[in-house]
């Protein structure tokens, strides 16, 4: 009768041994899960940043350029203006004909 539960013994502690190793590889497996959603995770918070970033960036490109047409515009309608005033000088200047 000892001899049979010798055996017994000796067969849960395999068995358990084996459960063991089975939790450890599950657990390991389980692991590297979680390591790589938080990666996943951590990429992801990084792309949403860069993105933002460049959101901003764009946004004051595009407030700059703004800006410049503006200035832009503003510049045109000098140069128009100084033009016009030119063209008035120069038909005020008396004609002289040719020397005599």
């Amino acid at each position: 009768a000892i001899g049979a539960l010798k055996h017994e013994n000796a067969q849960v502690l395999k068995r358990l041994n084996i459960q063991i190793e089975q939790f450890e590889l599950l657990r390991r497996e389980n692991q590297q899960l979680k390591d790589a959603n938080l990666e996943g995770q951590l990429k992801m918070f990084r792309t949403k940043n860069a993105c933002e970033a460049a959101e901003q960036k764009l946004q004051e490109s595009q407030a700059k350029l703004k800006e410049v047409l503006g200035r832009d515009q503003r510049l045109k309608e000098a140069h128009a203006r100084l033009k016009a005033e030119l063209a008035e000088a120069r038909d005020a200047i008396p004609q002289q004909g040719p020397p005599a």
